[in-house]
């Protein structure tokens, strides 16, 4: 939500920095997915390839990988469930 913004709440890429730590830390793939994407794109970061495919290998290997896309295409982000 923070990461692309919505109607009622701005981007913010510090605070999607935050809440995505957060979530990855507790194992979540949907927080690995979206670090792995700041990470990526060096939104609120600097770039680290390295580091995006880290995180991205940590949500592959739970079995879902999460693909954040533009908000202007009508869902924030879809996944791929692999089990």
């Amino acid at each position: 939500m923070y990461l692309e913004g919505t109607d009622a709440v701005s981007s913010d890429n510090a605070t999607a920095l935050r809440w995505f730590t957060r979530a990855a830390e507790q194992g979540s793939p949907v927080g690995q997915s979206g670090l792995g994407l700041m990470y990526l794109t060096g939104r609120g970061l600097p770039k680290d390839p390295s580091k995006a495919l880290q995180y991205f290998s940590m949500a592959a290997e739970q079995g879902t990988l999460y693909f954040f896309i533009p908000r202007y295409i009508h869902r924030p982000y879809f996944f791929f469930s692999f089990r």
